[in-house]
């Protein structure tokens, strides 16, 4: 069986202060894009291991793919043995969620390779135990996002945008994201999720890109520190994006426009600059399992 695993992009990320359990509150909206892993599963009966295949940017016995494996072995009992090949196409650390994304399409192709069909909820549980991110890639292509990023309000009205995607020579560490954050992050907790709902999604539907109000948190802080961020979003604007931000943390920056067409045209003209780029759509639906 092979799965699309789609990368994502923040188009709305408010990072709140320290929850209880010491994960960040934060809401997001999140939206899935035509840049995929690919990930093929093969069942072997004979054996109860799990090998990872490919040419792999991690670990291939610590990663994502095995932590979601274990994770569905526990909670259905499944126990065959498996042959798991990726081929990567997210750029690891570029703030797109490929590891999450990787995890969920694991978890949702052996939900159908098993034969178990365990429950969302069972499936919500598991992917949440692999990462915060992770249960977003169960659902739908846009979705409100809160909590550490488990609670997951899917939006079904979604729209079809043109990204260019550019790719600066960086890798940000998450980490040290999040502590460049700290000295002004709002320390107020509590989030009205059906007022902010409501807020976002309104806003979302009803107002086009060039003036939405979204943002997101880390900019401040990667563009005090990597000056050329500042540079690539008004590049960006130049060419005509109607929205720029940054995905996650870091380090993929996004102009949005109407068209293919526009956006390709964007690519061309900042190529020389910018030559790590990919022009991809918004996804109006996450992508289904393929059978062999």
């Amino acid at each position: 069986m092979t799965v699309l695993s789609p990368a994502k992009v923040n188009l709305h990320l408010d990072v709140r202060g320290k929850r209880a359990d010491g994960f960040h509150a934060l809401v997001s909206i999140f939206q899935m894009v035509g840049l995929y892993d690919r990930i093929t599963l093969r069942s072997l009966k004979s054996t109860s291991g799990c090998s990872v295949l490919g040419e792999l940017p991690f670990s291939r016995t610590q990663n994502t793919i095995t932590q979601a494996v274990d994770e569905f072995r526990r909670i259905a009992g499944f126990d065959d043995g498996l042959e798991i090949t990726v081929e990567k196409r997210i750029p690891v650390g570029s703030g797109l969620g490929g590891g999450s994304s990787n995890a969920a399409s694991t978890l949702l192709a052996l939900n159908r390779l098993s034969g178990i069909s365990c429950t969302t909820k069972k499936l919500h549980k598991a992917a949440a135990a692999v990462g915060s991110d992770v249960p977003f890639f169960l659902y739908s292509a846009l979705a409100l996002v809160t909590g550490r990023g488990d609670h997951v309000f899917p939006l079904d009205d979604a729209g079809e945008f043109w990204l260019l995607m550019i790719f600066p020579d960086l890798r940000i560490d998450t980490a040290q994201a999040y502590s460049w954050l700290r000295a002004g992050m709002v320390t107020d907790q509590r989030i009205h999720e059906t007022g902010i709902l409501h807020r976002l999604s309104d806003q979302y539907r009803n107002i086009p890109p060039a003036e939405w109000r979204f943002h997101n948190s880390f900019s401040s802080v990667l563009y005090d520190r990597y000056p050329r961020y500042r540079r690539i979003e008004e590049d960006l604007y130049r060419q005509g994006a109607d929205f720029v931000s940054i995905s996650g943390s870091g380090s993929t920056m996004y102009g949005v426009f109407a068209t293919s067409e526009s956006a390709e045209a964007a690519q061309t003209a900042l190529r020389t600059m910018y030559p790590s780029s990919v022009v991809v759509p918004t996804l109006k639906k996450k992508p289904e399992c393929m059978y062999h």
